[in-house]
Order: C-alpha cells, then structure tokens, then sequence
C-alpha cells in the first residue's frame, strides 16, 4: 500500500499483483498466470494469462513423448477496488475454461482455412457423395446437368431444416461467385461457367466446381466443414500438430482416434477410420509411414510448407505457440 492525499492508503502495482495471484492460485490452480497490471480511474485490472499443455505422443506405445505449451493471453481479468483494496470482479472457472477452449477452437480453425485453401484441389478428389449428405455437390451437379434449378420445387419436400442447409449453401455458393439467384431460379454464375467450359466430363466439371469453392470459400470454414466432414478433422489435425511442434510430426493411429471421436460417437466412425485415412492417402492430402512396425500418419511435406505460407491466415494464431518443449 501507498499514502496518497486525504490520508487513505490505496493500492499499489505490486500489492494488486499479489492479491491476484493468491486468489488465481486458490481458485484457478496452478496453470494460470498473470500479466502486467493496469491501472485507471481507481481499479486495477490484471490480465489472466494460461500456458496450456499440448502433449505429443510416442505413437509405437501411445504414452507421452513430449509437451509444448501454447501462450494464451489475457484469458479472463480481475479487477481490484484501489481504496477498498478487495477483488470487484473475476471471471468463473468455467469462463476461463471456455476460452481457452475458444482459443483452442481458433487453431483449428485456422489450420483448416489454411490447408483447405491449398489443399482445395486433393479435396475435391476425395469420393464426398458415397458417405456424406452434400447439399453443395447436389445443387452444383444439378445445374450441371439441367442449367437452371427452381429452389421453390426442389426443396418443397424436403424438412424445414434441411430447406435450411440447402439455403446456407446455396449463399456460400453465390459469395464465391458459382452461382446467381433471381428470386427462386438458380443459374450458374461466372465461375461455374468458366469451369464448365474447362471441364471434359461432368465428373470433371463437378470436381473443378468444388475445387474452386474450397479454394475461394475457405473463410466461410463452417459450410466446408460440414461437407468434408471426417476429412477435414482427420487431415487438420495432422497438419495442425506438424505446424505447432515445428517440425513434421508423426501421429499415431490411437491419436487419430481420439481426435475423431472426439466429433463423432466412437461406434460411427471408428470402424470407418482405415477408409478415411487411405482416401485421405490416395488424394495426396497425408502421407503413411511405418516405424518399429506401427503405422503413422504425417503431412504432404509440400502441401505442410504451403499451408505455413499462408501468412494471412495463419499471423492470428502463430504468437500462441512457444519455442520451449518439455520432455517427459
């Protein structure tokens, strides 16, 4: 404490400082930690910072091989009264933990942006329609084959949700310039016409029409998502792993695993992850390796450098990660 005029003694930078640390280590535990205090108009607020663990596995006996902590900043404050010297304000635990897992989120999603934008290519030559719904391949494979497509008929007997999905895609295709709405018509637009053009089949075509919105589309990552599916999880992780360590990362089959289940019930995809994994192969989205006689999984070297070159997408996300691993 410091005496400042009229005799009261008001907090100082350090005595915030320590009254922030002993409730952040009373409540939160020992993960978080705390950036430099601010002080204005009678409060202090200090920044909750996190250094977050991300363990990498020894993929042969699926145990921890090494941790690399991720920086996550300003997380959550605390806010201190300077007269009163007590905490005004603090977030809850769980609010801490949601943004993390936000920013956790972000990573991912970045990655994905990233690898879908130069990857567009590879993954419009996975086989989509035999085991994922596709609103986008049935809207664009459509047109193809009969120019024009009246939305009002088409969706009519479909359920008001999946009216909906068609309608989201049916704007994510318009924003990239595939296709153009009068009303309810639906008719190619510039870019669908110059693929049609280039194209020598409709198979062709239809696969060019998704490269194109992939490439073009990548920021609007939720509708992609929902058309690449277990793809775009699968492959994400892997590149996302190689990009966070530094360096190019095998990942193990059990890992792999985890990640999906992680979106899916086990029973659904587990079964399906061998198909997944050797379409994803076939594409030149990942490539296997065998050590010790195990099977692994890493990025397409040239597709992983790619992906790092995409400075735009990825500067949001790159002050996360640390230099320093810890082995264990």
């Amino acid at each position: 404490m410091m005496k400042r005029g009229g005799g009261y003694f008001l907090m100082d930078k350090m005595e915030a400082e320590r009254v922030a640390y002993m409730f952040v280590r009373e409540k939160y535990g020992n993960l978080p930690s705390l950036g430099t205090p601010t002080y204005k108009e009678g409060i202090w607020v200090v920044p909750i910072d996190v250094k977050y663990p991300r363990i990498l596995f020894e993929p042969s006996v699926d145990r921890p091989k090494k941790v690399r902590f991720m920086k996550f900043q300003n997380v959550g404050r605390i806010i201190i009264d300077e007269k009163a010297g007590t905490i005004v304000d603090k977030p809850r635990y769980y609010d801490l933990r949601n943004e993390i897992r936000d920013r956790l989120e972000s990573i991912q999603i970045n990655v994905q942006k990233a690898l879908v934008k130069v990857g567009a290519n590879r993954f419009s030559q996975l086989p989509l329609s035999e085991h994922i719904h596709s609103p986008i391949e049935d809207i664009i494979a459509y047109l193809l084959v009969n120019d024009t497509l009246n939305l009002s008929e088409a969706l009519s007997t479909l359920s008001r949700e999946e009216q909906g999905k068609y309608s989201k895609y049916v704007d994510a295709l318009t924003a990239v310039g595939s296709v153009r709405r009068n009303e309810n018509m639906l008719v190619p637009d510039n870019a669908l016409i110059e693929i049609e053009q280039k194209g020598n089949d409709l198979s062709s075509k239809l696969s060019g029409a998704l490269s194109y919105f992939f490439s073009e589309g990548y920021d609007n990552i939720q509708s992609i998502q929902q058309v690449l599916g277990p793809y775009l999880i699968i492959s994400g992780d892997i590149y996302e792993k190689s990009i966070e360590y530094g360096e190019l990362t095998e990942v193990g089959y059990a890992e792999i695993l985890r990640t999906l289940q992680r979106y899916y019930r086990p029973a659904v995809k587990q079964f399906r992850l061998p198909r997944y994994l050797i379409q994803l192969i076939t594409v030149g989205l990942i490539e296997q390796k065998t050590a010790a006689g195990e099977n692994l999984w890493i990025p397409n070297q040239e597709l992983l450098e790619e992906v790092e070159s995409q400075s735009e997408i990825l500067s949001p996300i790159r002050d996360m990660f640390m230099e320093k691993m810890t082995y264990v």
